[in-house]
């Protein structure tokens, strides 16, 4: 007999409890979902606009039985999900997809690079690190186009306090920022200088990631112990519909995490 899947397609109720605005085109939806829900980092869901369809977006906050996706408005989807407002009800399914790999990362040092919106689901990543009181140092590399396009601010600084070396950058000079300037890739090969048998996790537009992936092999770094997380449309979450697929890669079902010597293959990196 042939496998239901009905039942993966049906989206329960999360209901928004906050909506923190990150920037002009992106917030941070907080939501609590019933029957409860306890994802893992690197993750995703289907978030469904009532009478608009569905959009996969990524876990940027997993903590206290509190759900939190981070949005940004590119769409028609995203354009109701970005306008909502506490109280408001939406449909969801999940947790989809293949998790950051923590295991590997533990005891170890742990190389976080992120470009834009990709820092997104790398945060629950930095919250996991500092909760578990990790053994190995956090260095998060994180660069954006301008200073105001940086996500999650206040913590950012709470993270340095909290011992996470954050090492911010932006594309190009701007009057309000004093900081690093230049791609988040060109802070990679300082950062492995004093990194001690690391694992690095890298999230961000696409031509960032082979970039960086680039940069890690010429600096000498075993290629399996980077990984990638990768962005593709999708449209039920677990490998059936073959919309995200790339060659024979389901992104939803097979990532949307990979090493990168895996994906270097499917993708021509």
């Amino acid at each position: 007999m042939m496998e239901t899947v009905t039942h993966k397609l049906t989206p329960v109720k999360a209901v928004i409890t906050d909506v923190i605005k990150e920037t002009e085109d992106t917030v941070t939806l907080v939501m609590r979902v019933s029957p409860q829900k306890t994802p893992e980092p690197g993750q995703f869901a289907m978030l469904y606009a009532p009478l608009v369809g569905e959009s996969a977006i990524s876990f940027s906050g997993i903590r206290d039985g509190v759900i939190e996706h981070t949005v940004r408005r590119v769409g028609k989807v995203t354009t109701v999900l970005t306008s909502l407002s506490p109280g408001d009800v939406i449909g969801w399914r999940g947790p989809y997809g293949k998790p950051w790999p923590m295991s590997e990362a533990r005891a170890r040092d742990l190389i976080v690079v992120a470009g834009g919106i990709g820092m997104a689901p790398l945060r629950p990543v930095i919250h996991k690190r500092i909760d578990g009181g990790e053994a190995g140092r956090t260095i998060l590399l994180y660069g954006a186009r301008s200073p105001d396009q940086f996500l999650y601010k206040k913590e950012l600084r709470e993270w340095q306090e909290a011992g996470v070396d954050v090492r911010l950058t932006i594309d190009k000079p701007h009057p309000s920022w004093s900081g690093r300037t230049g791609f988040v890739t060109e802070l990679i090969p300082k950062a492995l200088e004093t990194a001690k048998d690391p694992v690095a996790f890298v999230c961000g537009p696409e031509i960032m990631m082979k970039v960086a992936i680039g940069v890690f092999e010429k600096s000498g770094m075993d290629l399996s112990r980077v990984w990638v997380s990768l962005e593709r449309k999708m449209r039920c979450g677990f490998g059936s519909c073959g919309y995200c697929q790339i060659g024979p890669v389901f992104v939803c079902r097979h990532g949307p995490t990979f090493r990168a010597d895996e994906v270097r293959g499917v993708l021509g990196w």
